[in-house]
């Protein structure tokens, strides 16, 4: 077994992978490119579930007819190789107007595009769970990036020394 040398390594940046800093080590992951995608339209009222993955899942309108269309306003994440995963969904009633789901749509853009830190203030408005602080965990992983502010010489100062 190799013994650690003391010096510092320096990790060069790479396309596609990112440097996280856990509690106890390091981690080169990789970020495939993605694109956030948004859209509306109708679906039947009986696809409508409480788990749309379950196909024996409750519908969540039990006084509409089957057939009967309701919206659906969805998120979805498409990556560079041609893959596509369902985000978050969200149904709304027949009667709803179109600029209703638009903006319904919009709402769930906005808190899509939140920062990890917004997230994490926000928690602090109610009494947050674990699921919380895993949701944001996971959807905004806590990546190594040079600070925004180009006058922020403190937050350089440890961005590079983590890079190195």
């Amino acid at each position: 077994m190799s013994q650690p040398s003391g010096k510092a390594i320096y990790i060069p940046p790479y396309f596609g992978v990112r440097l996280i800093e856990c509690r106890d080590h390091f981690q080169l992951v990789p970020v495939p490119a993605v694109r956030v995608m948004y859209g509306y339209g109708k679906i039947k009222s009986s696809q409508a579930t409480l788990d749309p993955d379950d196909p024996a899942s409750e519908p969540i309108w039990d006084n509409l007819a089957p057939d009967e269309e309701v919206w659906a306003v969805m998120q979805w994440y498409q990556f560079e190789d041609g893959r596509q995963v369902q985000g978050n969904i969200c149904f709304l009633r027949p009667e709803c107007t179109k600029q209703q789901v638009r903006k319904r749509m919009e709402e769930m853009e906005r808190f899509g595009n939140l920062t990890r830190e917004e997230l994490l203030r926000m928690t602090q408005l109610f009494e947050a769970k674990e699921d919380d602080y895993q949701y944001i965990d996971d959807t905004k992983p806590n990546y190594q990036s040079p600070p925004d502010d180009p006058n922020a010489t403190d937050e350089k100062d440890v961005y590079d020394a983590r890079s190195k």
